[in-house]
């Protein structure tokens, strides 16, 4: 069990990194996504210094900051799944129970 809470605690932490790390990234790039951010910042929590969860919430741009760092740098590069029946995908027939792999990786 301390494993396992080892992993998902470490785990956990390596990828919200990522993802600040990559949102930062982009917005040292696009200095008007940082305009943008302030603004909707300034404008949700004026001059408080605390944020609450009804912040959180109405943050929209930020959020979609963060959603569109993951869509581009996925802390996961892919998932498996496996097949529920037999299918055909572009010509290609897929027996059923096979396992696949998703490449989440955006070019």
């Amino acid at each position: 069990m301390i494993d396992d809470f080892i992993t998902f605690f470490v785990a956990g932490q390596e990828t919200t990194a990522n993802t600040l790390s990559f949102s930062f990234l982009e917005m040292g790039k696009n200095p008007e996504i940082v305009k943008k951010a302030r603004e909707e910042i300034d404008r949700v929590l004026g001059e408080r210094s605390e944020v609450t969860y009804q912040d959180v919430s109405e943050l929209k741009y930020c959020s979609a900051i963060f959603k569109e760092s993951l869509r581009m740098y996925p802390p996961a590069a892919h998932v498996s799944r496996t097949t529920p029946y037999e299918m055909n995908i572009q010509g290609y027939t897929i027996p059923e129970n096979s396992p696949i792999w998703v490449n989440l990786k955006v070019k």
